[in-house]
């Protein structure tokens, strides 16, 4: 659907000062992040986002809270 430059930024914790965990879905091209562009995929990669939103979830649970900014590639989130 996208130029092969543009890869989306799947973010899951804590907001600002905000104490209720989000899952945030963004999409990036080159070295900017589109961050007020709504996000579209195929079913194919939401099918994929959703599978990386619960092993990110499952990481942040097993996190120290305190922890901010914590990067995490997709191969770290492989099985």
């Amino acid at each position: 659907n996208h130029s092969n430059d543009v890869e989306f930024k799947v973010s899951y914790g804590y907001e600002l000062e905000n104490p209720n965990p989000v899952f945030k879905v963004q999409m990036a091209q080159g070295n900017l992040l589109k961050g007020r562009q709504a996000p579209s995929y195929s079913d194919y990669d939401f099918d994929k986002i959703i599978e990386i939103r619960k092993k990110l979830k499952k990481v942040f649970e097993n996190t120290d809270k305190r922890v901010r900014d914590k990067v995490i590639s997709y191969s770290d989130l492989q099985d």
